[in-house]
């Protein structure tokens, strides 16, 4: 219970009686613990008229008075006044019951304007503090708080292992924690290429595409509690780079068209397109060059179904503008592109067959680096291979291998249209002899080649020097 109390001058001249008091301003750590809440909030409502009214404390009323305003008041009996001249922007008259028995009483408060008329509301005043000892205000609740959840360790595991290659799926991880024990609820997720949202990828999981090579792809994970605060704040893994699988042969066992179509048929005396009668099941009324749609030349020429392959493994478009390799599609099998740069894969370097396995070069090694190729390489086939897996050519460090006389062939293009290969995707040909790794059973000194003029095949003795083209059909 509020009990009497007097501040010593000058900070309270009205506190304990003086009539006409004006009072003086009080400071904060001499006040009255059960006014200084009070005094304490942001805000009080100025009426224009002398109202006194319950506070957020025992015992106590209050008038909010403009600044401008003289204050003068009776000395109270079961109370005390406190005059605060300059608070918050105006004067504040509180006052204080000294005992649940005399709450209130009755008091003549003059309050003037600054032009000396009376302030409404001046004059006999009751003062009643009964109120706010009967009711007053119930303490604030506690303040529950609850914290939001968080996400930890976020991370991207690649179900394959190894690279993040296109075509592998991805999963995101997370430790998901909350202080206050709150279950998970619906955390959200998304994956980011190179830090901007992928449309629709929004799971724990995520499959690479074709537009992710050369990315860098981020997990990220906004922990959500099923009750409580939330959600909490998102977290990103670090970011994996996405790589294109390098292109593989696959050897299928089947055969090439030859290019040509049905407008090269033939009768007795001429060519004509088919059919021709009495001259049934031509050439170019049968396979793959006969039949829509596979003999269009969106992927190589007529029959032909042809993926260009970067120097790093990588397949491209079919309109790339550069490119190393290429795959057959219909054999499976992936060719060495010829290079006009005097580098190692150069169309103008020749080389001498020489294969020192005795289990294949049939009975003769052949001569050892006798054809002409700067200096990429010891001009020979056996050391041109070498040289082309030790570069890791089209992605491969191994494989590489010289070509069967049959697998050559095979891409010939005996359409008749210039040189018998499609130099849309074999460009820098040259017209001459290409080595097959076949040895002539006949001559133990000879081996086969392929003529790219007409697409023939034909034997010479293995000291020539002649062009190479490699081919891989494995590891």
């Amino acid at each position: 219970m509020l009990k009497a109390l007097c501040l010593s001058a000058p900070l309270l001249l009205s506190a304990c009686g003086g009539g006409g008091s004006t009072g003086s301003s009080v400071a904060g750590d001499n006040l009255p613990a059960n006014l200084a809440p009070y005094l304490a909030s942001n805000s009080i409502a100025r009426p224009d008229r002398l109202e006194f009214r319950v506070v957020n404390t025992s015992g106590v009323v209050c008038a909010a008075l403009p600044q401008d305003v003289t204050v003068a008041y009776d000395a109270p009996k079961n109370g005390r006044f406190i005059l605060f001249d300059d608070y918050k922007d105006g004067k504040e008259l509180c006052y204080l019951a000294l005992s649940e028995n005399n709450p209130k009483e009755t008091l003549t408060i003059t309050v003037k304007n600054p032009d000396g008329t009376d302030f409404p509301g001046s004059g006999l005043v009751e003062v009643d503090a009964s109120e706010s000892y009967l009711t007053p205000d119930p303490p604030a609740p506690p303040l529950v708080t609850n914290s939001a959840p968080t996400a930890s360790g976020v991370s991207i595991s690649d179900g394959n292992g190894g690279d993040a290659v296109v075509g592998d799926t991805l999963t995101g991880n997370y430790t998901y924690s909350d202080a206050d024990n709150d279950a998970e609820g619906a955390s959200t997720y998304r994956w980011l290429r190179d830090g901007g949202a992928i449309v629709g990828a929004t799971g724990r999981t995520y499959m690479l595409v074709a537009a992710d090579a050369g990315h860098g792809i981020t997990f990220e994970v906004t922990p959500v509690a099923a009750a409580g605060a939330g959600p909490g704040a998102a977290v990103a893994s670090s970011a994996v780079n996405a790589v294109s699988a390098v292109v593989q042969p696959s050897p299928t066992g089947k055969l090439n068209d030859t290019g040509i179509t049905a407008d090269q048929c033939g009768n007795a005396s001429a060519n004509a397109a088919c059919p021709q009668a009495g001259f049934p099941q031509q050439d170019g009324e049968t396979g793959r060059d006969a039949t829509q749609p596979t003999n269009n030349d969106a992927d190589g020429h007529r029959g032909f179904s042809f993926t260009k392959i970067s120097s790093t493994g990588m397949a491209l478009a079919a309109d790339a503008a550069s490119w190393a390799c290429v795959k057959d599609n219909v054999t499976g099998l992936i060719w060495e592109v010829k290079t006009d740069d005097d580098g190692l894969h150069d169309k103008d370097w020749t080389y001498t067959w020489y294969d020192p396995n005795t289990v294949t070069n049939g009975g003769d090694n052949g001569v050892a680096n006798g054809g002409s190729c700067g200096d990429t390489s010891a001009c020979d086939t056996s050391s041109y291979v070498v040289a082309v897996n030790a570069e890791g050519w089209c992605g491969a460090t191994s494989g590489w291998r010289m070509p069967t006389v049959g697998e050559l062939q095979s891409i010939a293009d005996l359409s008749g249209n210039g040189l018998a290969i499609d130099v849309a995707y074999f460009p820098n040909t040259v017209l001459w002899l290409y080595w097959s790794g076949t040895p002539y059973a006949g001559d133990a000194s000879s081996a086969w080649y392929v003529f790219f003029g007409y697409g023939s095949d034909g034997l010479i003795g293995r000291d020539l020097g002649v062009s190479v083209r490699l081919v891989r059909s494995g590891q």
